[in-house]
Order: structure tokens, then sequence, then C-alpha cells
């Protein structure tokens, strides 16, 4: 079977085709959009997950310009919010001289929250298709988030693939536990260590990757394989390093 890349941790795919120009096609899928970056080092954001300290606002940014899985350039062309989220505001602001667009989250008060928002963004490739993708995310604002995101080791942006192994950085603190968390749309997976790391322990349950340090552990080194589980043929291999400082 051919392989090709699995879905980024998002919402599961839907197909909508409309008109916008006369030979246009516009896909709502999980296939080409690059993955945003946390914009605020206080909130962090990993796979849609916004965690921070109460009255926090969470940021993220995507850029205007990138290139999909197969290389392909990519171009802008809306992002929209789809769900309004109930305990604060969501702004986005397209900064074309920047090449990025902006999506914030400001909690209307000061206090520990838990709230969810959606938004749609849609990209153009060559072939004049519009490629569009509903990112999902849950805001945690906490009175320890602060503390608890300093002291957690949490990966930089990553896509799982089939055609070759996917290179997965985790930094964090000395002594802090490193968290991985992997699903493919929503879909469920199974994860099997292909290559113990050698200075610390891992604890897999529900999606979830748990990395436990050793005392004097300042870096390490694992091998995982993502599988879908109704695809058994469909799987990702994870290098994942572990920097701790």
């Amino acid at each position: 079977m051919r392989s090709r890349p699995l879905p980024d941790m998002i919402a599961p795919e839907r197909r909508l085709l409309r008109a916008r120009l006369p030979g246009a096609l516009v896909v709502i899928a999980a296939a080409s959009l690059a993955p945003a970056e946390s914009a605020n080092a206080a909130c962090r954001v990993v796979s849609g997950e916004m965690n921070g300290a109460a009255g926090d606002t969470c940021e993220m940014l995507y850029p205007l310009r990138w290139e999909n899985r197969r290389g392909r350039p990519m171009l802008h062309e809306s992002i929209r919010l789809t769900t309004a989220p109930s305990l604060g505001r969501v702004s986005i602001d397209v900064q074309p001289r920047a090449n990025r667009a902006a999506v914030s989250y400001r909690p209307a008060g000061k206090t520990a929250i838990s709230d969810q928002f959606a938004v749609e963004r849609c990209g153009s490739n060559p072939r004049g298709e519009v490629v569009c993708q509903e990112h999902r995310f849950t805001v945690t604002l906490s009175e320890q988030g602060a503390a608890r995101a300093a002291e957690t080791c949490l990966p930089r942006p990553f896509q799982m693939r089939t055609d070759r192994p996917v290179e997965v950085d985790l930094e964090g603190a000395r002594g802090s536990t490193c968290l991985l968390r992997l699903f493919l749309a929503q879909e469920p997976v199974s994860i099997s260590v292909t290559r113990q790391p050698e200075a610390g322990s891992l604890r897999i349950s529900r999606g979830r990757v748990r990395y436990e340090p050793s005392f004097l552990t300042t870096s390490d080194r694992f091998q995982l394989e993502v599988c879908k589980r109704a695809e058994p043929g469909a799987c990702s291999v994870l290098n994942v390093s572990v920097t701790l400082r």
C-alpha cells in the first residue's frame, strides 16, 4: 500500500465543495496546513491544549506562506473563528508584512478557568484548490499554571508521517517530566516502544507518553511507533530526543 502523510493532530476531517472561482475547488481536509507556533512562553500550547496561569493571554502564530507535507507551496486564504469561547474573547490579526496570522485568546477575568474554542484556516495550492482545516483548542488557566509550564518538558511542533521517520524534540527544565500526547484526527492509536530510553523510563496510557528522567539526566533518546488501529499499515516512527537544562 502506498504510504502517505498522516493527518496532523486536529479535528476529524470533513469535506465541502463550493464555488470560489470558475474551475476552483474548495476542500475541507486534514492534509496540508502547517502547524502553528505558540507566541507566549507563559501560556504553553501543545496539541491544541493551552495551559497557563490565571489571567494569561494565549497566542498562536500561523505562517501565511508555507510548504505542505509534499513540499508544495501553500498560500494563506482565510482564518476565522468557528466556535466562540464562553469565558473569554478570541481575536484574529492577519499581518502580511510579518508573514503571519496571530490568534489570541484573552480571558474575561483573572480567575482560574477552563474554556474551548475553534478556528478554521484555509490555504490555496498551485492548482487553485483551497484546503481548509479546523483547529480546536482547550484552554486551562490555573493558579499554578505558570509554575507547572516551567517545570514540564514539552515537544516542539511536529507532524507525523508514514513515508519517513519523524524527529521529535522534547525540551524542559532539569528533573522535569516530559509529556507527549499522540492522536491522529482523534482516532484511536496504538503506541509501542521500539527503542527504550537509556537514562529514564516511559509510561504510556491512552495516547499519552510520559517520560520520567533519572536524577542526573540531561539528555536521552528513545523511539516510538504510532499506528492507527483502523489502518494497521498506517504507522509513524518517532525518533524522540530529550534535552533537560
